[in-house]
């Protein structure tokens, strides 16, 4: 019922100052943050943006396939399991390893960079101020 209203009232042009510890709130709620430890402001700015700011350039990679595929040595493997491959891109784009895989006769079910939570990038914000 409040995030009914919330989105009710940002609809009609209301600015709304929500505070909260909860991040998934954040994400789902608000369009722009300013996220603030021990009395500093540590973030500001558009949820996107900042998401955006902050990736990793991972990516989830699904594919029907028998045989995990080779990785070029700019990819980094994060993690994988069964059909799915975590991957980290170093010094190249995703086409390139959309390439690649293609080339191997790889069969990609789905392709996503994987952008980091509000909350993971609080926690790095976090501990590079106090480090």
């Amino acid at each position: 019922l409040i995030k009914d209203e919330i989105y009710r009232l940002r609809e009609n042009g209301a600015t709304i100052i929500f505070s909260t510890h909860r991040m998934e709130q954040v994400e789902e709620i608000c369009e722009k943050i300013v996220l603030i430890n021990n009395g500093r402001i540590i973030l500001n700015g558009n949820v996107e943006d900042l998401k955006q700011q902050f990736k990793g350039n991972l990516f989830q990679i699904d594919f029907a396939h028998d045989r995990t595929p080779e990785l070029p040595a700019h990819v980094e493997l994060i993690d994988t399991h069964e059909g799915t491959l975590i991957v980290q891109l170093h010094n190249s784009d995703s086409n390139s390893i959309i390439q690649n895989l293609i080339n191997q006769g790889v069969d990609i079910k789905s392709f996503n960079e994987i952008l980091p939570s509000i909350n993971e990038i609080f926690i790095k914000q976090v501990n590079q101020s106090h480090g």
